[in-house]
């Protein structure tokens, strides 16, 4: 087995290191997580595994025909957000929903807006793009993940001011997910990713962050506390208890799990994440930018890195969020 990276503990590295292996991770563990999404675990353990059919190419299962190192609307859709957040003057609510509402416009008009895009997200848009008000564009009790696996970029927005963080987080999820286990679970994974911003113990990411979300949603709570007796069993038995990663709750804490118990290893985690049955990609890229935020770009698996998509636009991308946001 490979050398463990240094405990983060003991790391100090500059903060630009972690913007940009928070855009770098969560893409990277998207596209490891794209090929094999909608496959049993049978399938991909059949096929060698997510990471062998990632650097194999082979995607002969997969109903796209995207080569090797293509993200998927997870990475979109996040991009979409950090782009609306650079564009706004200000943090007030109303200016940043103005911005993320047109930046998702854009997305869903694009031709390349075509990598199996989630129905809540894509019906939500949609009543934006018909001028919706995003408070009322939602989908009532939309559940599904796409209102987390966007929201890495908030925590590098606004790591600094928590209180802002989990209102913009909020409201960009009810812009298409009107419910509040979307709204738990998208202001999750930005505060995941602002603790490691932050210098934040990363063995206390669960503890923090059940205290963060506290009384948002009594579904999101139970979640977490499925997960913290998770933590013993073995991925595929986890799994069964903390689900797929569809609903949004199920995305956090799958990715979580493989976070915590790999100890902050990224390969170990996004491929863990990739080999689960479900939303693959969604979990991986939520373990991603959870530990890129932690760890830094630099200690990212060059291999992941190598043929990713628009990697050096995603690379200025984070530059540019550092360069906005950083106190």
């Amino acid at each position: 087995m490979a050398e463990k990276v240094k405990p983060i503990s003991e790391k100090r590295l500059i903060p630009l290191e972690k913007y940009i292996g928070t855009i770098l991770g969560l893409a990277a563990g998207d596209a490891l997580g794209y090929p094999v999404e909608f496959l049993s675990i049978d399938q991909i353990k059949e096929r060698g595994g997510s990471e062998f059919i990632y650097l194999s190419s082979d995607f002969s299962n997969h109903s796209s025909n995207h080569p090797k190192g293509t993200y998927s609307d997870d990475t979109q859709m996040s991009i979409a957000l950090a782009n609306a957040l650079l564009k706004s003057k200000t943090a007030r609510v109303d200016e940043v929903m103005y911005h993320i509402g047109r930046e998702f416009i854009k997305w869903y008009d694009s031709p390349e807006n075509d990598r199996a895009p989630g129905t809540n997200c894509m019906a939500g848009v949609r009543n934006l793009r018909r001028g919706c008000d995003w408070k009322d564009s939602g989908v009532d009790n939309a559940k599904s993940c796409g209102a987390a696996m966007r929201t890495a970029p908030i925590g590098l927005a606004f790591y600094n001011d928590l209180g802002k963080l989990k209102e913009i987080a909020a409201a960009s999820a009810i812009s298409t997910h009107n419910s509040k286990s979307a709204e738990a679970s998208a202001i999750a994974n930005a505060y995941l990713v602002a603790r490691g911003i932050r210098n934040e113990n990363p063995q206390e990411s669960l503890n923090d962050l059940e205290k963060f979300t506290e009384g948002i949603s009594n579904s999101f709570s139970y979640k977490l506390r499925e997960l913290e007796g998770t933590l013993n069993l073995e991925p595929r038995e986890a799994f069964k208890i903390i689900g797929a990663g569809w609903r949004g709750d199920e995305a956090v804490a799958g990715a979580l799990y493989c976070v915590l118990k790999t100890d902050f290893d990224y390969r170990e985690a996004v491929v863990m994440a990739a080999d689960n049955a479900g939303d693959s990609d969604s979990v991986a890229s939520i373990a991603g930018g959870i530990i890129g935020s932690h760890i830094g770009f630099k200690e990212i698996p060059r291999l992941f890195l190598r043929d990713l998509e628009n990697r050096d636009n995603l690379y200025k991308l984070a530059v540019s969020l550092y360069d906005r946001f950083k106190k």
